[in-house]
């Protein structure tokens, strides 16, 4: 008797407070008012129904018996009416709705007298009972035939409708039918009869097929009703199991503390688990049962919110593309741009498919085509409503777009002339430096060039007169390997050899150059810190801190240090490794810094012709990275290299 008391209270103040939630959304609405009509019956009927099974006597019983029939004659015409408006039919169906609730209304009067019910007292229920009279089956047949009425014009309108509508119609005709298989299960009992789950829990039917109704209403549209029963059946167990558990354990015979505690902690459990065993009962169903289900509202809210700083038409369209295939569980989605665009200007059905134009106030700018959904049904009404408006925001959006996408393009336009215009530039600034180089390399070659041919005007003209040989040929041997060396260095600055880049370590290239060529006369300090591998040629690396070592150990003619170290930083995001070559030597003048990486320039403290550090700069420049120089004169110069 207590769970079917519970029930009957649960039922009563759960239909009471979803009736007036409805009612408040809407209350304009005829559907609102006679859905909140229903409810209010449903939750007087509740409740007299728990106040006849907590009395203690047969005439307080009556009256509450009398009672719950009156209200279940409210909850009939209501459920009716609810019904014919629901279906649409509430105009063609008028004048029988006016008959029906004059016929209601005779039956509620003859339910409060004593020819239709009573009350007594059930041994195996152990409370007051109706006991039917001699018209109780007048109220049975009003009951059911206008209850079965209702559930015929449910099935005609399913039968004309279409797509969704259809469907919705379809889970809403099973969510009324276990409504009401555990409220008129409750009749039953009036003859003495049990039948379990429906007693003593049958009334709990009622309150989820009410909620789902209440929130079926609420929506803009009536939606798939599946996703209501789904979540109704999740929150159903957690309530049930929630509440049987209170009930049970406050069914035991325990002492007063442990009682306190066990509540207490029976709390604590439920705070905590309530929710994760509604969505671990809740996900399966609806990954199984709901395919393809989506809230129009919430994808458009979506796609919207994502769109807000994107500022080019192809991301706009991957978006809207990406979210609607996963949304809609759409098996193949396109994006079409230019010339694969088919020329259209509204939605329209391509086999399973679906075509959505995406249109500015310029025109079209592309078309979403969209494949066939993975549960193989058709795109229905809802759908084709969402696209619609998915178009009029689209439409905002290339509007807001193109502006940026015509700067941009202008700005991109204008780049490219400036960097011809930069390349023209370097073109012509490395003319001039050939020119340069040139005249440079003509005054090099000109140099030994000079020395030999004087060597050769100071012979004698008979041979037999030379009088050292090998000092003639010593001279014209290391006038003839300078030349050499002047167009080997020339070339080596000039043409660009196959580069082999692999991954590698740039201690390991300081380590190889250093035992390669061991710097004499200075002090060597090195400060070589674990490095990041970098993708570079061996081979010009080497090249690189040859040149950089030999010109410092030149510059420090009467001893010194040469410290080299290595380290590592980030610039802009990316990792870079950094090396530094310095010396404690003589310096560089500040107004030569700015010529020491052109060709030929030499300072003449070292011993080369002003090729190593131009050399140097190519290799590092073919690497991405940067060279950059400190010198004080008297105090030193340091080298720092980027890669």
């Amino acid at each position: 008797m207590i769970q079917y008391a519970i029930a009957t209270f649960f039922t009563s103040i759960c239909t009471f407070v979803l009736g007036f939630f409805v009612l408040f959304q809407q209350p304009k609405l005829l559907r609102n008012q006679i859905f909140c009509f229903f409810s209010l019956s449903v939750a007087a009927w509740s409740c007299f129904l728990f106040f006849n099974v907590m009395a203690k006597d047969q005439s307080s019983a009556l009256i509450f018996v009398r009672l719950l029939h009156a209200c279940s004659m409210l909850i009939t015409i209501s459920f009716l009416h609810l019904t014919l408006v629901l279906s649409g039919t509430l105009k063609k169906r008028a004048t029988f709705l006016k008959i029906a609730y004059i016929i209601v209304i005779a039956t509620l009067l003859l339910d409060l007298s004593p020819w239709l019910v009573n009350a007594r007292y059930l041994e195996g229920f152990n409370f007051f009972a109706a006991k039917p009279e001699l018209f109780y089956p007048l109220h049975l047949a009003v009951f059911f035939g206008f209850h079965l009425y209702a559930f015929w014009v449910l099935f005609v309108a399913f039968l004309q409708s279409k797509g969704a509508e259809r469907n919705q119609i379809a889970y809403f005709l099973v969510a009324t039918s276990i409504g009401y298989s555990g409220g008129t299960a409750n009749y039953l009992l009036n003859y003495g009869i049990k039948i379990f789950p429906f007693w003593p829990f049958g009334n709990y039917t009622i309150v989820a097929f009410v909620s789902i109704l209440a929130y079926a209403i609420t929506k803009h549209e009536l939606m798939d009703i599946r996703v209501v029963i789904t979540r109704a059946m999740a929150y159903g167990v957690v309530v049930f199991l929630l509440v049987g558990s209170f009930v049970g354990f406050n069914l035991m015979d325990l002492p007063p503390a442990a009682r306190v505690l066990g509540n207490v902690l029976l709390g604590l459990f439920w705070a905590y688990a309530a929710h994760r065993l509604r969505e671990f009962i809740q996900t399966p169903l609806e990954e199984k049962w709901i395919t393809g289900w989506y809230d129009s509202d919430r994808l458009i809210n979506t796609i919207a919110r994502k769109l807000v700083p994107v500022m080019e038409r192809q991301e706009a369209f991957r978006i809207t593309a990406d979210e609607l295939k996963s949304a809609i569980k759409i098996k193949k989605v396109d994006v079409l741009t230019g010339s694969e665009c088919p020329d259209i200007k509204e939605v329209r059905r391509v086999g399973k498919g679906v075509e959505i134009p995406f249109i500015s106030s310029e025109g079209l700018e592309g078309v979403l085509r969209l494949g066939e959904k993975v549960s193989e049904d058709p795109y229905d009404d809802k759908d084709l409503r969402l696209f619609d408006t998915l178009q009029v925001q689209i439409l905002a959006i290339l509007d807001r777009i193109q502006p940026y996408e015509r700067i941009k393009k202008d700005f991109e336009a204008n780049q490219k002339k400036l960097y011809d215009a930069e390349r023209l530039l370097a073109r012509s600034e490395k003319i001039a430096s050939m020119a340069n180089s040139i005249r440079e390399y003509n005054h090099e070659i000109k140099i030994p060039l000079t020395v030999m041919r004087s060597e050769l005007y100071l012979l004698p003209d008979k041979p037999g007169e030379i009088k050292d040989v090998n000092a003639f040929k010593k001279c014209m041997i290391e006038e003839i390997k300078r030349v050499d060396d002047i167009v080997e260095s020339t070339l080596r600055l000039s043409e660009l050899k196959e580069r082999h880049v692999i991954e590698l370590d740039l201690n390991d290239i300081v380590n190889e150059t250093l035992k390669q060529f061991p710097p004499s006369r200075v002090r060597l300090i090195k400060e070589l810190n674990p490095l990041p591998l970098i993708m570079a040629d061996k081979d010009d690396l080497q090249i690189v801190f040859i040149n950089l070592i030999k010109n410092a150990v030149e510059a420090m003619p009467k001893g010194g240090d040469l410290k080299i170290s290595t380290y590592s930083g980030v610039e802009e995001d990316k990792p870079v490794v950094y090396a530094e070559v310095s010396d404690t030597g003589v310096g560089i003048p500040e107004e030569n810094i700015n010529k020491i990486f052109d060709a030929f320039f030499s300072t003449h403290v070292t011993k080369g012709r002003g090729l190593g550090l131009a050399i140097v700069f190519r290799i590092i420049r073919e690497h991405d990275g940067t060279i950059n120089v400190i010198s004080k004169v008297g105090k030193g110069t340091t080298f720092k290299v980027s890669l």
